[in-house]
């Protein structure tokens, strides 16, 4: 964790004040009103005895190892993937933009629809479409670049976070890129699309598909 933070540090994103609970002994006090990262299997642990009154969140992913794998006697890493980085997005539309001839594409594309069931994967998306530099989509997000009249639009629809049916929502963001070329999105078209892309994600957000759509293709 305190490698994951540093990271963020590096890439300029303000975390704050940070401290490990063990530097703050058994002091409830101390920890009162704090935000505590920890695997999900942390909450259910004596570990946890020490935080007054906890309110438990999800985020990002956490893969613990299974309880068969530890009857076994297999011991395997904690994994974290908070999905910083897209690289399987960024190998679809690298293909996807060399077969439609975009080399620029913060320049030559007008809109995007794509997959982001939640906050943080809009944002791996975002630079992985090379929309932005990576580690740049939450600080480029809160300046309005990718607001629906903001220099790249992202979901006007509103996206995913809007409606998810599975196994449907990659075509609705392929139905809703189309829309926008045509100039028939309604009330949520980007005036001048002329090409858009659309994304889609299965499994554990392990595969990717990326397609471009425009008037001259």
């Amino acid at each position: 964790m305190v490698g994951l933070c540093e990271l963020y540090r590096e890439q300029g994103v303000d975390l704050g004040s940070l401290a490990t609970v063990a530097e703050t002994g058994n002091n409830k006090e101390a920890l009162k009103g704090k935000v505590i990262i920890c695997p999900p299997s942390a909450v259910h642990d004596r570990w946890s005895r020490r935080l007054p009154d906890p309110v438990t969140a999800m985020a990002s992913g956490w893969m613990t190892v299974r309880a068969r794998a530890r009857q076994k006697l297999v011991e395997l890493p904690l994994v974290i993937s908070d999905h910083a980085d897209w690289d399987e997005l960024a190998m679809a539309a690298a293909t996807a933009y060399r077969r439609a001839g975009i080399t620029d594409p913060l320049n030559q594309i007008d809109v995007a629809e794509i997959y982001a069931p939640f906050t943080c994967t809009e944002l791996a998306a975002v630079e992985a479409l090379g929309f932005c530099p990576k580690g740049m989509g939450g600080r480029m997000g809160e300046q309005g670049m990718f607001d629906i009249r903001g220099p790249m639009p992202v979901n006007p629809s509103g996206g995913v976070l809007s409606a998810n049916p599975i196994s449907a929502t990659a075509l609705a963001r392929i139905a809703e890129a189309a829309l926008q070329v045509m100039g028939d999105a309604g009330e949520h078209q980007v005036p001048g699309v002329h090409r858009a892309v659309a994304t889609g994600i299965g499994g554990t957000l392990q595969f990717h598909t990326c397609m471009v759509l425009g008037d001259d293709l």
